[in-house]
């Protein structure tokens, strides 16, 4: 049995922060769809804003990413910083591994890949 022992700030931070831009810029994404489709039906909430959708859509593709990367970076960090906090007072999360047995065919395709 393995003992996770601390988790390092930095690399939390890169993994977290990787994960919400991504994250912010499929969110981007669907904030452009909906402002294309909203301002296309005309309606009249959203008619003022006919001719901002590019540069609103253009600014949620650049911004979101950076946001949500920011902040899914200092959470990353945080959450690091409190694991290892933690697991010194009261231990580490504990993994078991064991071997993977491959099926005859696997491990022979595998063999040819190389």
């Amino acid at each position: 049995m393995f003992e996770l022992k601390r988790v390092g700030k930095g690399a939390a931070a890169r993994v977290f922060g990787l994960a919400g831009a991504a994250l912010g810029f499929l969110y981007g994404l669907a904030v452009v769809i909906a402002m294309q489709f909203l301002v296309g039906t005309g309606s009249q909430p959203y008619a003022t804003l006919r001719g901002l959708e590019g540069p609103i859509g253009l600014a949620a593709i650049v911004t979101f990413p950076l946001v949500f990367g920011v902040l899914g970076a200092c959470a990353g960090a945080v959450a690091a910083g409190v694991y290892n906090f933690i697991a010194r007072r009261a231990g580490g999360l504990r993994f078991e591994f064991a071997p993977v047995v491959e099926s005859k065919k696997r491990a022979a395709k595998n063999k040819n890949k190389k």
